[in-house]
C-alpha cells in the first residue's frame, strides 16, 4: 500500500528507541521500547496550503514556508499525527506539527 499525503500534510516513518543502551549488552523487550516523536520524512503534499482569514472574511490561500524535505529527519508534536493503517511505524502529521529538523554534528 502507498500513502501519499494531502493538504498541508507530511507522512513520516518513525525511528524506533534504540534498544541498547551506550554499549551494554542490556537489551529491552519490545514491550518496553518507548515510540519516539522522531522520523524520517517520507513524503510531502504536492499541494500544501495555508488558510488565511481576512477581515470581512475574505479568504486566501498561500503555500506555507517548509524548512524541511524528503529524507530530513524531523521531531513532531507528542499527539499529532494519524497512524498509517497497516504500517505501524508511519504517521501523517500536519506540516505545522512538525516541530523542528535534527541535523547529525560531526562525531555523531
Amino acid at each position: 500500500m502507498k500513502v501519499t499525503p494531502i493538504g498541508s500534510r507530511v507522512l513520516i516513518q518513525r525511528i524506533e528507541e534504540s534498544s541498547t543502551f551506550s554499549g551494554s549488552r542490556i537489551v529491552k523487550p519490545d514491550s518496553a521500547k518507548q515510540e519516539l516523536n522522531m522520523g524520517k520524512v517520507l513524503a510531502i503534499s504536492a499541494e500544501p496550503q495555508q488558510v488565511t482569514v481576512k477581515e470581512g472574511g475574505s479568504r486566501s490561500w498561500e503555500e506555507p514556508v517548509v524548512g524541511f524535505k524528503v529524507g530530513d529527519t524531523v521531531i513532531f508534536g507528542d499527539f499529532s499525527g494519524h497512524n498509517v493503517h497497516g504500517k505501524k511505524d508511519q504517521v501523517l502529521v500536519a506540516i505545522e506539527d512538525v516541530l523542528g529538523v535534527v541535523e547529525q554534528e560531526e562525531g555523531e
